[in-house]
């Protein structure tokens, strides 16, 4: 929580900012976060933060305007999610196929919407279960969502392989959210989240984030690393 106050605390200065001079102000809550996130990874001179874009350096004390959409782009850039497993999201169902085939071979299950498969290995670790679902929209299916899992032996290695997993992820985006033990969330959708407060009990994915890191309620001895469903409709 105090990581979150400080990234809303580097954040809202310039976003307010750039609202006074009638810039977009609809940012998702996951965009918010991410905003602060990127902010904080940013280099400063003298305690002003700056952003080299397109080979020119925004300052955020100065430029206000400019740094915004520096702000925005590089948010955007650093943290929204494109692919699982090497696959990209919103992709057709055949062109995954493909894709699947080359990286991992013949999956265990395939049907319309879903693909499945088992002892996968993928960027460093293994993973029980990696299963693919796809929007169904009619000829043209994309993939949509996708769930990655990890069993282990006991509650305990439970909360260190999350712990893991957590940093993994973290290396990638700038953007991960502790929201409790048994929950994390991060990185953001490719398509827009809902503007809206967490406190409304609405879901991670429906917040904007690319993903969650959790452990069912269910299921103590797993982890499970959810993808979407990103509606492409």
């Amino acid at each position: 929580m105090k990581k979150l106050l400080l990234m809303m605390a580097l954040t809202l200065p310039v976003v307010v900012s750039a609202q006074e001079e009638g810039f977009p102000n609809e940012l998702s809550t996951a965009q918010m976060y991410a905003m602060g996130a990127t902010m904080e990874c940013l280099p400063q001179r003298n305690g002003v933060r700056f952003i080299v874009s397109d080979g020119d350096t925004v300052w955020s004390k100065w430029n206000n305007r400019e740094f915004y959409y520096a702000l925005c782009e590089r948010m955007k850039a650093d943290n929204t999610v494109k692919e699982v497993c090497g696959v990209p999201f919103g992709c057709s169902y055949k062109d995954a196929e493909s894709a699947l085939l080359k990286i991992f071979g013949v999956p265990a299950y395939a049907s319309r919407n879903n693909i499945l498969y088992k002892d996968v290995r993928w960027a460093g670790r293994n993973f029980d279960t990696l299963l693919l679902n796809f929007q169904d929209k009619g000829d043209d299916s994309r993939l949509w969502r996708a769930d990655l899992l990890v069993r282990t032996g006991n509650a305990k290695e439970t909360m260190i392989v999350k712990r893991q997993i957590q940093n993994e992820y973290r290396n990638k985006y700038p953007l991960l959210h502790i929201v409790n033990d048994n929950l994390s969330a991060g990185g953001l959708s490719p398509v827009n989240g809902r503007a809206k407060s967490p406190e409304e009990g609405v879901t991670m994915n429906e917040l904007g984030f690319g993903f969650e890191i959790r452990v069912p309620e269910d299921d103590p001895c797993s982890i499970q690393v959810r993808y979407g469903p990103y509606n492409y409709q």
